[in-house]
């Protein structure tokens, strides 16, 4: 039947001499063409380029049927379309056509980190930030590959799908939008997050965030029309049963999870390894070393990610800082070292022997934090990390330490999620989060809108959660299909958000935020990792140093004839 349907005229364009060939000449030669020819009749599809390869040439083929009804054909000998591979553009059809990097990986029998980094590779050639754009480009510039290199369900709304379905005999009758401007019917159920969280004031203040997200977001008319709904289970921290907090996140419908459960009360590793087959976006802010880890190690975990950078920053952190001090001439000579001290020191990472200017980092678990104090003042180190997120731990510290101090700077560690530090800390002390509050107008903006509605100062956790929900209305906004969770993990994988506590990005294999300046030099993509010292009663920020307000003073206990103790709230 096909070879039977007249081609009026073909034109045949060979480098830049345009010459006309009969279409029987030129189906001789290139026979696969004539059915797509054919199938562009009554398609009311305008012109419909793509790009075809015939062994190893490549061809830009133009085919539409004109108002008199005739079947134009067009084949111009070209270059691969901005220096991409065969299988680059391969995948890249099926991005443009919906598929998400696992259904991508199944359809062409690769992995999906394969096809993660032929994605980067893509981007990088196209010269765009993200896969909507490539997608939107090559739709754009006609660079799609024909025949497709996968099949392609009804969703996808292309011209190279319609005439492709053309050729196959199952393309409906009435022309369809493009499916690039994704839309998504209002009367569907909202989009639901589901979050776990602690029964805690920063529990408390995470869940405030959120739900003033989800009211930003639904006061602009939700997504795709759809509102978002936050649906909070409380998880107390003594004996979190992971499995069944993530089976109840799952019965309450959930679309995306987000997760506040510290992670020294549950397995980590275990715990993002149920995530997993959950399938859809988790977003924890765990901090641990090993989850993400765990996620680098396989595929089957692409949907988990780490909003925050690990623990393990906080030992390179502090090295840096020791080093700026001894340049300053605060510490120096004695013992170059840094000594970790706290339950369980090691997650707060290790710095090698001779690196940034600190000998060795000596890592102490103390039975007795006294009797840990006293054998570290007979030998004062440059640097004292206390690696506890317990604030009674750390008050038996410094109990410790500022009953006889010694010329060592002293660093404190917090992070979402654990309790504020219960008693005002000493001036001088130094402390740090892998996270915080940013001071720009997009924080400001939040903490107005915060104080409005709750009359009280945000927190940091209460920025997560206000970041996690614009982070998903992005994803589900940007997602080929927004009710395929593939579809939307990806989405969440490509995106680089700027929110309230910076820049979330989750390209990196182990898909955790990455830490500035110490995992990434580039502030757009890292989330600074704030070192403050109390000064004068006050929290200043000395690092890092593009964003410090003060720089690290020499702490009042160094002067051994002034014993005066002050605190700062």
């Amino acid at each position: 039947m096909t070879a039977s349907v007249p081609v009026d005229r073909v034109w045949a364009i060979d480098a830049h001499d345009r010459h006309d060939c009969a279409p029987a000449d030129f189906f001789a030669e290139w026979p696969e063409l004539r059915a797509y020819a054919v199938a562009a009749r009554g398609l009311e599809r305008g012109a419909i380029a793509f790009t075809h390869l015939a062994g190893s040439t490549w061809y830009r083929v133009t085919v539409r049927e004109s108002t008199t009804g005739v079947i134009e054909l067009v084949g111009e000998r070209r270059a691969a379309p901005n220096g991409l591979t065969a299988r680059e553009l391969d995948v890249l059809t099926l991005v443009a056509c919906g598929l998400g990097n696992t259904e991508i990986a199944r359809a062409l029998g690769i992995g999906a980190t394969t096809v993660r980094t032929r994605v980067e590779r893509i981007l990088a050639r196209l010269s765009v930030t993200s896969r909507t754009a490539a997608a939107a480009l090559a739709v754009d510039s006609g660079i799609l590959r024909l025949p497709l290199p996968a099949p392609v369900s009804g969703s996808s709304d292309l011209g190279v799908v319609a005439l492709e379905r053309a050729r196959l005999g199952d393309e409906p009758a009435v022309p369809l939008r493009r499916a690039w401007r994704h839309g998504a019917p209002a009367a569907r159920r909202p989009f639901r997050l589901v979050s776990v969280l602690p029964s805690t004031p920063d529990g408390e203040a995470r869940r405030r965030g959120s739900d003033l997200a989800v009211r930003a977001v639904n006061a602009r008319g939700g997504v795709h029309g759809r509102g978002i709904e936050h649906v909070v289970i409380r998880g107390d921290d003594p004996g979190v049963d992971g499995d069944a907090a993530l089976s109840a996140a799952v019965d309450a419908g959930a679309d995306a999870v987000s997760w506040a459960i510290r992670d020294d009360v549950l397995d980590p590793v275990a715990l993002v390894r149920q995530a997993g087959r959950i399938g859809r976006p988790f977003l924890h802010s765990l901090g641990s070393a090993e989850a993400v880890e765990a996620v680098r190690g396989t595929d089957r975990l692409n949907n988990v990610f780490q909003t925050c950078p690990g623990l393990n920053v906080y030992a390179r952190g502090f090295a840096g800082v020791v080093q700026d001090a001894h340049r300053r001439g605060i510490v120096g000579g004695g013992d170059r070292r840094i000594v970790v001290i706290g339950e369980d020191p090691t997650r707060v990472g290790s710095v090698a022997p001779g690196a940034t200017g600190v000998d060795l980092v000596v890592v102490r678990s103390p039975e007795d934090w006294a009797d840990e104090v006293a054998r570290i003042r007979s030998s004062p180190p440059w640097g004292i990390l206390v690696a506890t997120w317990d604030p009674v731990s750390l008050d038996r510290f410094l109990d410790a330490f500022f009953a006889d101090p010694f010329p060592s700077l002293v660093q404190a560690v917090w992070v979402p999620g654990t309790e504020a530090f219960e008693r005002p800390l000493e001036d001088g002390v130094i402390w740090a989060s892998n996270i915080g509050r940013y001071r720009d107008g997009i924080a400001v903006r939040f903490e107005r809108a915060y104080r409005e509605v709750y009359g009280a100062q945000p927190s940091t956790p209460a920025g997560v959660g206000y970041d996690v929900v614009q982070i998903m209305a992005r994803a589900w906004r940007d997602a080929w299909r927004p009710d395929s969770a593939t579809s939307v993990v990806d989405a969440v994988h490509d995106d680089v958000y700027r929110g309230v506590n910076g820049p979330y990005f989750f390209g990196s294999p182990g898909q955790a935020s990455l830490s500035y300046p110490h995992e990434t030099p580039d502030g757009s993509l890292g989330h600074a990792r704030f070192t403050y010292q109390v000064q004068n009663g006050e929290h200043r920020v000395v690092g890092p140093s593009s964003l410090a307000t003060s720089r690290v003073e020499t702490p009042w206990w160094f002067a051994r004839d002034n014993r005066v103790l002050r605190r700062a709230g």
